[in-house]
């Protein structure tokens, strides 16, 4: 942690994060997002021991999204060691749609790491997430984290939010709804990702709840969601300002969207991810982690 402190407050021309405020009894967890369109630099999204510390990422072209997520959680491996960490998947991508499988392929990297990895599918989300939950918020060890990763929401019914502003929600919903509120500040966060708002509403209400993420991403959007996400126009200018189709902003809204920070994927730097395919992402983190260079 002490070590991880001075690389992350030295600046970024030096080879740091350029974050002076980083502490290590904040006990980040550090999601790596993207390289910067400038010189030095990388995006980082420093998960802390605090509300509100979950991650948003919408974007419409899925595999771009989901190569960047499955980047970020392959990359704690060389942040921290993974014998405390347990990490849940809820993947609602089958077989055949862009972006299917490279979250998996990510866990298998942390798993090979020592983490206590487990997905569920869509039919059995709602135990998993309440036994998920319940240990989260009741942790007997102040040093492990959790980490749950929510995948297209809309295939999963279970966790469906109640519609209507009287309703209380209840079961998986309720479960859900407590890890996000209570979960950063004991050490378990979520990284929700959909393709728009429209999907993200059956299991949250945007406009109510976008407060539960102080950490977002977004790629290209319309009006209406960077409006909702940012109170401003930033997200419908990405493509205009950066002309790179991985390209994606990240915003801590803590710091407001003029701390806003234009990324590309890290899938953009290599000739590996021509395809954006699941095996073409093990060969690129085989390669990086030493599992089985080529």
């Amino acid at each position: 942690a002490a070590e991880l402190q001075t690389v992350a407050r030295r600046p970024a021309r030096e080879g740091g994060f350029g974050m002076t405020a980083w502490s290590a009894a904040d006990r980040p967890l550090p999601l790596f997002l993207g390289r910067k369109f400038d010189v030095h630099g990388h995006v980082l999204a420093p998960l802390r021991r605090t509300t509100g510390q979950n991650l948003l990422a919408l974007g419409s072209d899925t595999a771009v999204r989901m190569l960047m997520l499955a980047n970020s959680l392959a990359a704690l491996r060389s942040m921290r060691s993974l014998t405390d960490c347990e990490v849940l998947l809820l993947d609602g991508l089958s077989e055949g749609q862009p972006g299917a499988g490279l979250l998996q392929v990510a866990l298998e990297v942390l798993q090979k790491g020592g983490a206590r990895v487990e997905r569920a599918a869509p039919d059995a989300a709602g135990a998993t997430i309440e036994k998920f939950a319940a240990a989260a918020l009741q942790p007997r060890n102040p040093e492990a984290f959790r980490l749950l990763v929510l995948a297209e929401p809309e295939y999963f019914s279970a966790l469906a939010a109640p519609s209507g502003y009287g309703a209380a929600p209840s079961g998986p919903s309720r479960a859900l709804k407590d890890l996000l509120r209570g979960g950063p500040a004991l050490g378990s966060h979520t990284v929700v990702t959909a393709a728009g708002l429209g999907p993200l509403s059956l299991v949250l209400h945007p406009s109510r709840e976008a407060g539960l993420f102080n950490h977002r991403v977004v790629q290209q959007s319309n009006e209406e969601e960077s409006m909702t996400l940012f109170s401003s126009l930033a997200a419908t200018r990405i493509r205009a300002q950066t002309d790179h189709h991985m390209a994606a902003m990240y915003v801590d809204a803590v710091q407001g969207v003029r701390a806003a920070q234009l990324f590309k994927s890290y899938a953009a730097s290599s000739d590996l991810f021509d395809d954006q395919s699941s095996e073409k992402l093990t060969m690129a983190l085989d390669a990086l982690y030493g599992e089985a260079a080529p």
